[in-house]
Parts: C-alpha cells; sequence; structure tokens
C-alpha cells in the first residue's frame, strides 16, 4: 500500500543524557534544520554556576523589552565584564527559549568574546548558521577546535555547517578526521556512518560499524544500524544476530522488533512476524506506522477478524484533532470487504475518495462495493471514474465491460470492448481480457487473433500460450486442441487450468479416466479448494463407477462453488446411477433454477453451461415421466 513506508527507513536512536543540538533545534523550532547527529557539552566547560536566587533575578518577568536592549546595548560598545557575561548567559538562554534568535545570539556572542567556553560557543555557532551567518559560524567553531581540542563536538558542527551549505566532501574530510582522532565517541562514529552511507561507501560504512560495536558493544545505534544493513544485504542470520544482542540490551526498541519483523516476514515465517510486529506496536499504540504494519500482517494471513477488532478500536478512539491515518482506514475498509460486509466497506473507502492522493484505488474499491450490492450502475459509474494514469484504470474498464454483458447488453459491451482495445497499452493482461470477452462473445476468430498478436509480442506469455491451445477447438477441431493442451502440459506441467481442461474434456467423452484422474490429482495438489477441479475429479470419479467418491467429490465442489449448475447436475446424475431418482430429480431442478436465474445471452455465450442447461432440462422431463409411470401403475393395481 502505497502509503506504507519502507521498513528500513532509519534515523539513528542515541543516548542522549547530555545536553544535545537535538535538544537545541527542538527548542528552537527547526524541525527541518536538525541535524542526525548530537552534541555534547562537558560540564567543566560550561559557564560557572550562578549564585544562590542569581536566577530569580533575571526571571522572565525582568527580561522586557527594556532590560533587554539595555545589556544589548552595553555589550556592543564594550566587552562584558564578570557577573555580566554570566548574566548575559543566562537571558540568551530565556531568550533562546523565547525563540527570539537574533537578539540570543547577540548575547551569546557578547559571552563568547569574553568566555569562550564550549556551550557558548557551539550555541552561538548553530545560531549564525540557522540565520545564514556561515563564515561567522565557522570561524567561531575554528576557534573552538583549537580551544578544545579534546572535544568532538566543534568537528561535528563544522561537518553540520558543510554540509548546510552543500559541501558533502568537505563534511566527510571533517568527520573522517574527527573519527581518526575521537574513534570512541558514539556521535562522532555514528555520524561518520552516515555520511559514509550518503556517499555510497556502504562498505567502509560496515567497517566503521563492526569497529564501533567492538569499542561499544552495547550502543543500541550500532547494532540496529548495521542489522539494516545487513537486511539489506540479504543476510537475515548476522542481522538476527545482531537484533538479538540488542533486544538483549533494550528490550523496549520498537525499531528493533520492528526490524525482526519484517525479516520474519521477507523469510515467510508468518506467525514469527505477526508476534514481532505485534511486540512493537504494543509498546507504542499511538504510533500509526506500527499500527499498520501489524495489521498488514495480520491481512497476509487473512486473520480480518482480528484486524478489524484492532483497526475498529483505532477509528472509535480518533477524532477531529487526531484523526486515523488514511492507510489504516483504507485497511479497514479491505478487512470489511473480506468480511462480506460491503455497506461499511463501501463507506470507508467513499471517505477516502476526495481525500486520498490515490483516487483511482478508492474509486475502484467503492465500485467494487456497489457490484457486490448489486448495484451494477453504481459500481459502473465509479469505474468509469477512474483517471487514465491510475495503476486502476484497466482493472476498472474490464469490470464495467463485464458488467455492461451481465446485464446482456452485447452491443454497448462491443462498443466498450473497443474503446479498451484502443486505450492498451499492449499489455500481456490486456490481450489475455480481450481474447477472453471476444471468446465468450463467440468470436473465436478474432479471440484466436488477439492471442496471436498478443504472443508476437509477449512470446513467453504461458496464459497466451495456453489460450491458443483451448481456442483451437473453436477455430480447427477439439482434437486439435486437445492435442496442443498435451504439448502444452508437457512444457508447463503444473499449470493447473490446463490440467483441468485437458482432464475434464476425457471425462465428458468418457476417455483416458486414468490419466484424466492423475492429472486432476496434479491441479488440485496446487489449488485443494478449487470447486471446479473437485468437480471434474468427482465427474471422472462417475464415469469410472467409483460412486462414494464421485459423490464425496462433488458435494466438496459444491461447497466452494454453491451456485455453479453443472455441479449441481452432475450431482444429480450420480443420484441417479444409485437409482435415487427423487434426491437425482431435486439436483436437477435446483440446476434448473440456477440456469433460470441466468441472463439467456450468457448460457448462450458458455457452451458447456448450454448443454448443461439442455441435459437438465431433459433429465428433469425423464424423472417426472417415471415419476408419472409409477403412480399409474399403482392406480392400476
Amino acid at each position: 500500500m502505497p502509503y506504507s513506508l519502507d521498513p528500513l527507513a532509519f534515523a539513528p536512536q542515541l543516548k542522549r543524557s547530555r545536553v544535545t543540538f537535538f535538544t537545541l533545534l527542538k527548542a528552537l523550532g527547526v524541525a527541518s534544520l536538525i541535524a542526525p547527529f548530537t552534541v555534547s557539552c562537558s560540564t567543566r566547560n560550561q559557564a560557572k554556576p550562578m549564585p544562590s536566587g542569581f536566577v530569580k533575578k533575571v526571571s522572565k518577568d525582568e527580561t522586557g523589552t527594556r532590560r533587554v536592549t539595555k545589556m544589548l546595548e552595553r555589550a556592543g560598545k564594550e566587552p562584558l565584564k564578570g557577573m555580566e557575561a554570566e548574566e548575559a548567559f543566562l537571558v540568551a538562554e530565556t531568550l533562546l527559549q523565547e525563540k527570539q534568535f537574533d537578539a540570543a545570539a547577540k548575547l551569546y556572542g557578547a559571552v563568547f568574546d569574553v568566555q569562550p567556553t564550549l556551550v557558548a560557543g557551539l550555541k552561538l555557532a548553530r545560531l549564525l548558521t540557522l540565520s545564514g551567518e556561515t563564515a561567522r559560524a565557522e570561524n567561531v567553531v575554528k576557534k573552538l577546535e583549537l580551544l578544545y581540542p579534546k572535544s568532538a563536538e566543534p568537528s561535528l558542527a563544522l561537518a553540520f555547517l558543510e554540509q548546510i551549505r552543500g559541501s558533502r566532501d568537505e563534511a566527510l574530510v571533517t568527520l573522517e578526521d574527527a573519527y581518526r582522532k575521537h574513534s570512541k565517541s558514539e556521535e562522532v562514529a555514528a555520524r561518520y556512518t552516515e555520511i559514509l552511507l550518503e556517499a555510497g561507501k556502504k562498505e567502509k560504512a560496515k567497517s566503521i560499524l563492526y569497529e564501533s560495536i567492538r569499542a561499544m558493544p552495547n550502543s543500541t545505534y550500532f547494532l540496529l544500524r548495521l542489522a539494516r544493513l545487513r537486511t539489506e544485504d540479504g543476510n537475515f542470520k548476522e542481522a538476527k544476530n545482531l537484533l538479538d544482542r540488542l533486544l538483549r540490551v533494550d528490550p523496549e526498541n520498537t525499531d528493533a522488533w520492528m526490524l525482526a519483523g519484517y525479516i520474519a516476514s521477507e523469510e515467510k515465517n508468518n506467525e514469527a512476524a505477526e508476534r514481532y510486529f505485534r511486540e512493537a506496536y504494543e509498546k507504542q499504540p499511538e504510533n500509526d506506522v506500527l499500527a499498520r504494519y501489524y495489521v498488514g500482517q495480520l491481512l497476509r494471513q487473512e486473520k480480518y477478524q482480528e484486524a478489524r477488532r484492532l483497526l475498529v478500536r483505532l477509528e472509535q478512539a480518533a477524532d477531529e484533532t487526531s484523526p486515523l491515518d488514511p492507510e489504516l482506514t483504507f485497511q479497514l475498509g479491505y478487512v470489511l470487504f473480506q468480511l462480506e460486509d460491503y455497506k461499511e466497506a463501501k463507506k470507508r473507502f467513499e471517505g477516502l475518495a476526495e481525500k486520498s492522493a490515490d483516487k483511482g484505488r478508492m474509486y475502484f474499491f467503492v465500485g467494487q462495493c456497489e457490484e457486490l450490492l448489486k448495484n451494477a450502475l453504481s459500481a459502473q459509474a465509479w469505474y468509469q471514474r477512474i483517471p487514465m494514469e491510475s495503476e486502476f484504470h484497466t482493472q476498472g474498464q474490464q469490470r464495467s465491460i463485464i458488467l455492461t454483458l451481465e446485464e446482456g447488453k452485447v452491443d454497448a459491451a462491443r462498443a466498450q470492448l473497443d474503446t479498451y482495445a484502443r486505450e492498451s497499452r499492449g499489455e500481456e493482461a490486456h490481450f489475455r481480457f480481450l481474447a477472453t470477452i471476444q471468446a465468450r462473445l463467440k468470436e473465436h476468430t478474432k479471440a484466436m487473433e488477439t492471442v496471436v498478436a498478443g504472443l508476437a509480442k509477449h512470446p513467453t506469455s504461458v496464459e497466451l500460450e495456453y489460450l491458443r491451445a483451448a481456442y483451437l477447438e473453436h477455430t480447427s477441431s477439439r482434437e486439435a486442441s486437445l492435442k496442443a493442451l498435451e504439448e502444452f502440459l508437457k512444457k508447463h506441467p503444473s499449470h493447473s487450468q490446463a490440467l483441468n481442461h485437458l482432464a475434464y474434456a476425457f471425462a465428458e467423452s468418457g476417455t483416458r479416466l486414468e490419466f484424466a484422474e492423475s492429472l486432476l490429482k496434479r491441479a488440485l495438489k496446487d489449488d485443494p479448494k478449487n470447486g471446479f477441479y473437485l468437480d471434474s475429479l468427482g465427474w471422472v470419479y462417475a464415469k469410472q463407477g467409483k460412486l462414494d467418491a464421485a459423490e464425496k467429490h462433488l458435494l466438496l465442489a459444491l461447497q466452494q462453488e454453491p451456485e455453479e449448475p453443472v455441479i449441481l447436475e452432475h450431482l444429480g446424475e450420480v443420484k441417479m446411477m444409485r437409482n435415487e431418482f427423487g434426491l437425482a430429480l431435486k439436483y436437477f431442478e435446483r440446476a434448473q433454477s440456477v440456469f433460470g436465474e441466468k441472463p439467456a445471452w450468457k448460457i448462450e455465450s458458455d457452451a458447456e453451461w448450454k448443454l448443461s442447461a439442455s441435459r437438465v432440462k431433459e433429465r428433469i422431463r425423464e424423472l417426472r415421466r417415471m415419476a408419472l409411470g409409477s403412480d399409474a401403475a399403482g392406480v392400476a393395481r
């Protein structure tokens, strides 16, 4: 789903027990400029503690315009002295909290001129950088490098400044030098790793991560960052080992649980993936991204009821100030759709229709709901709204054509089909759909021409090759088609539709029944709940006289396809073979009833249905005559 985030997207999580530039920028309210590294400040470099009661002396009430103006005027004329510098530092801190950045920068500058502490210098450099005074900021940072050679913070600040100016190569050199001097600094190693990755130097970044883990074995940042890189490489085993170490250090780390879920999902271990995503979500239930991943895993396992409960709870907890994430709303609509609650599903999709960037997807799903609610005209209207650029445009066209056919409007369907053909971009699926509808309209020559044209453009298409073999029955002969299907299965022995097609043809003719049985068992191995394959096997058993096996498989088929009249006909025939004429009549009458609900054109266009409807009608006549004959004999006696 669109909209879902890449599970490998990463933001470093460092220990933040010290004062950091991250914290400073949050105070400044400039989120877009938050650098992906932290700046720790040693307490020995900070300004001296103020005397007791001094903070009250410069409280917010006393930092009004007049007092600040006076202090700024004084700072601009001559260097601050002693307590003045310390007072100015505290006033600058207050101004910073009040987001009076220019005034704060002036006072930090005045303080730095007389007390060039690391804290004052770093704050001044950051404010100068944010205001665009990068040359002054660079001078401050370079002075700090000379004054505090054992501190990594000036180098980190310089690298940030170089990146702000778009000089990534200079920043890389600065961080490489900083790493040589401060290899045991978590911030330096982390920032160096990130810039190496930005520069495409992945192997070097991995070597830094391995070195950092040896030096700092309990660093959750390095363990997680390396685990992500090994996941990208497909080395899931090492990634899982790293995550195992990380979770022993920090069992509450949601990023680690999330990555573990992603790996389990890639390894098709759905139960483990669900467990890991649930762990992550339960630790941060307010995190919509984690909720989407957890729900996504539930959907992958078709645990729709569980997904519905979770999503409904999230929907009920949402309000106007904190609305439900649109993708979670879509997931709820999809879950309700799968649970056949089409009315409620439609409400969710309609609610998203005009807000979503992917309108085509919403229009398609609203159309699907309307179609299943038997509102064909409304469904078509929604399908026709899908924009051409949407990935759902073609599917919407196809469903609209099928609905038009379902209504018996053959001429209108042909017109839609012509439009569909003109708008095609020549995809393989286009040729398959076009040929299938043409065959349904009994335009078999056209259908074969479409298949041939499709194969010319997509010569490796297995499905088009299958259709060519199948359509030979109508354009050449049944024997030619069966021969072509056998040749096709030699190349594609697991193509279940072809296996069923060939086997059913033999069942209908009563020939090669053991071979037909083996074909169908192969088809059902791949698709054990396919009602049509079960019906074919049941019909093969009936032709073999294995009536118990026949009835068993036909009843299973009916469970999967309760409205398929051919299955009902076959069950009627098995009951006839058992001399259970009353039950046989009931099955035939049910089949006739189902046929009666189908439009005449649809039965006429389906050769199997047409033949089955005729046979059912004759069987009903026959059984009723038998019943009448039995009654007459009883009266004579």
